[in-house]
């Protein structure tokens, strides 16, 4: 007995050629494609973007170690120290060029 054919199987995927199945056109990408050699359905992997780096970069998160994290407190406070001091004066702070 013999399996009817989808009938809402768009048009182009009877027509494709060999080499539009190992290159297919944009829009076809996301859609399965029909390989008509053995009537088997087949997807086409969608190409990931970016690399190693990109895939670290999400992971990683700007965590300040401890030491970091004590040179950031004199620095806090050597520009508190600062911005008090130029309150008194009336003049505008510089940014703390001592890193």
């Amino acid at each position: 007995m013999e399996r009817k054919k989808n009938k809402k199987t768009p048009k182009y995927f009877t027509i494709l050629n060999s080499q539009d199945r190992k290159n297919p056109p944009k829009q076809r990408i996301q859609s399965q494609l029909r390989d008509e050699d053995d009537g088997r359905e087949r997807r086409v992997r969608k190409r990931k973007k970016g690399g190693i780096n990109r895939k670290r970069k999400k992971t990683q998160k700007t965590k300040r170690t401890r030491r970091e994290e004590e040179k950031w407190k004199l620095i806090d406070k050597k520009y508190e120290l600062k911005t008090k001091y130029f309150a008194k004066t009336n003049t505008v702070p510089a940014l703390p060029q001592f890193i």
